[in-house]
């Protein structure tokens, strides 16, 4: 909706439709578990294409993991160059989990749901 694809839809030519499915087929070719839009094109992504995002929305002090979460969607959305980079706030929460397994966020709670968490960035090193 925000980028109006519905009012710059049209036909295809028989070039286009063989260059869009060429593009495809090398897209899926790559097998990279995630696709983002750059430049107006979609490309591939690592799973880790999301972390620093993460991290910089995360704050020192505990924060319930959506929150973070919902932080991190709204500048995607809104924020970065361009506008719209949307993400599923479960790939978001996965990452987090991802994250805090590797020492770059800290994980506290019960779990199992983003609600049930609650993360900030890790303490050691940061002055009083």
């Amino acid at each position: 909706i925000a980028s109006r694809l519905r009012d710059r839809r049209r036909v295809f030519s028989r070039s286009e439709c063989n260059a869009a499915a060429a593009r495809w087929a090398a897209l899926r070719s790559e097998d990279a578990p995630l696709r983002i839009v750059r430049n107006g094109r979609l490309v591939s992504a690592p799973l880790t294409h999301y972390d620093a995002v993460l991290i910089a929305q995360a704050a020192t002090n505990w924060e319930v993991a959506a929150r973070v979460i919902g932080r991190t969607l709204h500048h995607l959305a809104v924020e970065v160059d361009p506008p719209g980079q949307g993400v599923s706030d479960i790939v978001l929460f996965g990452r987090i989990q991802a994250l805090g397994d590797a020492g770059n966020l800290e994980i506290k709670g019960p779990g199992p749901g983003m609600r049930d968490y609650e993360i900030r960035k890790p303490t050691a090193g940061l002055t009083a």
